[in-house]
């Protein structure tokens, strides 16, 4: 247990978990930094000597887990290793993670529910039977072309499909 922290490396560590929240982490990624920052700063050490089985004990990962997130962690400049099974912090200020990903944002468009006259409509002109197998099982109302892709809720762009054959199908024309 840590009884006191070094004024030196206290404000080292505040500075490394302030920069933290900027930096893209998997949690794999966090545990071993974590790993890394109680072993060197947490203990007032400059260095932390970890080895792969003292480093999977101490984050509870598989060492090739271990192994790919301080690899990511080297590029970034987070940690370096001058010795191997040596790991030490670099200041935040020479960090280089990677930019954040921007997703697109997906104009959703308004869904509206097929009415039950219109389901009976379309089961009715198709027989109700699969227009795929001739199945009369578990039968659905499916797209002809997908409303993603411009399709309609008119009855000319409707089909009825069993649920087999709809799944089958997919999202595809």
């Amino acid at each position: 247990m840590v009884k006191a922290i070094e004024p030196i490396y206290a404000v080292r560590y505040w500075n490394v978990l302030g920069a933290l929240p900027s930096v893209p982490l998997t949690g794999r990624q966090f545990r071993v930094l974590l790993a890394i920052l109680i072993e060197t700063l947490g203990r007032g050490r400059d260095e932390a000597h970890l080895g792969p089985k003292l480093l999977e004990r101490k984050t509870g990962l598989r060492s090739e887990n271990c192994y790919w997130a301080l690899r990511r962690l080297k590029e970034w400049d987070i940690v370096s290793s001058p010795a191997p099974g040596v790991y030490q912090l670099n200041p935040p200020e020479v960090w280089r993670p990677p930019a954040r990903r921007r997703t697109a944002v997906v104009e959703a468009r308004p869904r509206h529910r097929l009415s039950a006259r219109l389901i009976l409509r379309v089961f009715r002109r198709d027989n109700f039977k699969c227009k795929l197998c001739g199945s009369s099982d578990d039968l659905t109302v499916d797209h002809i072309v997908p409303l993603l892709k411009g399709g309609s809720n008119e009855e000319s762009n409707l089909q009825t499909l069993c649920r087999r054959c709809n799944s089958k199908k997919g999202a595809r024309e």
